[in-house]
């Protein structure tokens, strides 16, 4: 069974006050599966996480990281970070830390 599941969590106040947790899963068909390379799945389901997270809950601010330790990882996110600020109306800053690289996204 090919299926990813991503839990994000965050507050909707600056004070902490408010928080809440979204829970999303993706599942590719059989096709998808046998046709599509590793890369593009895992692009293709990062994607449709953050469509589902950004489509129910409206943060006004979120990020992600990624391990400098993963190359491929980090490719992935520059690639697919600035599609997503750009489809949904977000500013992008990308933090290039000693471990991780991190993406800022905070509503235009």
């Amino acid at each position: 069974d090919n299926h990813w599941e991503v839990m994000f969590t965050g507050q909707n106040n600056d004070d902490d006050s408010d928080p809440y947790g979204y829970r999303s899963m993706s599942k590719l068909t059989k096709e998808q599966s046998k046709l599509a390379p590793p890369a593009v799945k895992v692009f293709a389901g990062v994607k449709q996480f953050i469509d589902n997270f950004i489509g129910s809950m409206s943060p006004r601010s979120f990020q992600f990281e990624a391990a400098k330790n993963e190359p491929s990882r980090v490719r992935l996110y520059n690639s697919l970070a600035p599609r997503l600020a750009s489809s949904h109306g977000y500013n992008l800053t990308t933090d290039n830390g000693a471990i991780f690289v991190t993406y800022h996204f905070e509503k235009s």
